[in-house]
This record gives structure tokens, C-alpha cells and sequence, in this order.
């Protein structure tokens, strides 16, 4: 089975991901990368390929982040709660 990395990282103007030589956009905030990441993850996963989805920590090193499907549905929970 491939293992393919999708790698969560700060850029110049937000957040992007990087998986397999593709770059996205840039997401003006850390949730909404996670979420875009997840559902990329979620459909290379169903291609056979193996996610190991990372994000990189404030020392510069990669850090492992839940399953795909787990971080996709913690950061829409995030993005959905109502501060008061």
C-alpha cells in the first residue's frame, strides 16, 4: 500500500497543505486548511493510498494529526461552534 504525506504548514498569508507534489491554496485560518486537507485525504484513501496526515509544529518538525476522517470532523465541529 503507498503512503502518501499531507503536510499542514504556515505560509505567508494563512495556512496550505502540501500531499504528493500538489499545493493548495491558501486558507486564511489553520481549521479551514485542516478541513480542506482531510477531505483530500479522505479521497486519495479511497484510491487505495495510505494518508499520514501531518502538521508542522512551532519548532519547524512534523507532527502526526488524528485520521483524515477524524480531523476532517473536529475541524468541522470547530468551524461550526458558537463562541459566547
Amino acid at each position: 500500500m503507498t503512503h502518501v504525506y499531507c503536510d499542514i504548514l504556515p505560509a505567508d498569508n494563512g495556512w496550505v497543505f502540501v500531499a504528493d507534489g500538489y499545493h493548495s491554496a491558501s486558507y486564511p485560518c489553520y481549521d479551514l486548511a485542516l478541513q480542506a486537507a482531510s477531505a483530500y485525504c479522505e479521497q486519495r484513501e479511497s484510491d487505495g493510498a495510505r494518508i499520514v496526515l501531518r502538521s508542522q509544529t512551532l519548532r519547524g518538525a512534523m507532527s502526526a494529526v488524528a485520521s483524515p476522517r477524524r480531523a476532517r470532523a473536529m475541524a468541522l465541529a470547530g468551524s461550526n461552534a458558537v463562541s459566547h
